[in-house]
């Protein structure tokens, strides 16, 4: 039988993991042909550690960017724990950085996400991009792509490498939505 404590971290791993696969699955914006080889990817060093997070019920959450090869970190939801839910790297682009997110799950679809984010000494605030405004894009002939059916069925990103650039260098700061605000973990 699990104690109390253990119980409640079993039921907010489930949930952050059901919001993961919410968020990135469902209600997202996927790329599918790779970033030109002429972009310098890299790990971002600042990201390495542990960064806390509180939703807007107040509830402490976390992700941990642990060092992966030269150029990615693998990110965990859970102290200790070895499933590896994501594979980062980051990239500048256009005087922003984005994070070039892999989900290490087979059964998902293919490619990419990208989220921009921002790091002020201890704090760490990401954006991802705003579907609805990529859909337009897509509408309007800005970017090829496929409009999944259903209203929160996600965007698939076909263009090329280029025409991304291009939109990610033109689109502005309206095209993203903030996701999260963290913090880091002193020593961590």
């Amino acid at each position: 039988m699990r104690n109390k404590s253990s119980r409640l971290s079993y039921f907010w791993k489930t949930c952050l993991g059901l919001a993961c696969a919410l968020l990135f699955s469902a209600c997202d914006v996927t790329f599918i042909n790779p970033l030109p080889d002429s972009l310098k990817v890299e790990r971002d060093e600042r990201l390495s550690g542990k960064w806390t997070t509180r939703d807007e019920e107040g509830h402490l959450g976390y992700a941990e960017f642990v060092s992966r090869g030269e150029s990615e970190f693998d990110v965990h939801f859970e102290a200790g724990d070895p499933n590896v839910v994501f594979r980062v790297s980051s990239a500048k682009i256009d005087g922003s950085t984005f994070m070039i997110i892999k989900t290490t799950d087979a059964a998902k679809k293919e490619g990419y996400f990208l989220a921009k984010y921002v790091i002020k000494g201890d704090k760490l605030k990401v954006w991802l991009l705003d579907e609805k405004k990529v859909r337009q894009a897509v509408r309007d002939g800005r970017l090829k792509g496929e409009i999944g059916k259903e209203t929160y069925a996600g965007v698939t990103i076909t263009d090329s490498a280029e025409k991304i650039l291009a939109y990610l260098k033109t689109a502005g700061d309206d095209a993203f939505k903030v996701f999260a605000a963290f913090e880091k973990v002193a020593g961590k």
